[in-house]
């Protein structure tokens, strides 16, 4: 039962080759937003979550939330962690976003064999 646990909490998804930009906004897309007084959504702002990205990096975090959105992600390196963004957002969804991105631009040979 340990190992599985283990194992579900370590699982990782390769976002080598999707651009940042791309991986946030899509991110952001699918994630659980904040309403305003008036029931409208959160605006996404991509200048703004670059912004937001780009701090988290200079401060060697990951990022929090964004445009009224909770990520609980750190995209700095070619491997994440789902594990906090689908704590908020539903399990499975990290990856369904990365795996939709991956069909848009797909891991180069030498990449995908340091997968398996």
């Amino acid at each position: 039962m340990h190992s599985i646990y283990q194992a579900l909490t370590t699982i990782q998804a390769n976002i080598h080759g999707i651009p940042k930009r791309d991986l946030l906004e899509s991110l952001l897309r699918y994630a659980l937003s904040t309403h305003d007084y008036k029931g409208n959504l959160a605006p996404i702002n991509v200048d703004r979550i670059w912004k937001d990205y780009e701090m988290a990096e200079a401060q060697n975090m990951g990022l929090r939330e964004v445009c009224g959105r909770t990520l609980l992600v750190d995209i700095r390196f070619n491997l994440m962690t789902p594990k906090g963004y689908d704590s908020l957002n539903g399990e499975g969804w990290c990856l369904y976003v990365v795996n939709k991105l991956r069909k848009k631009y797909p891991l180069d040979d030498a990449m995908r064999n340091l997968e398996t």
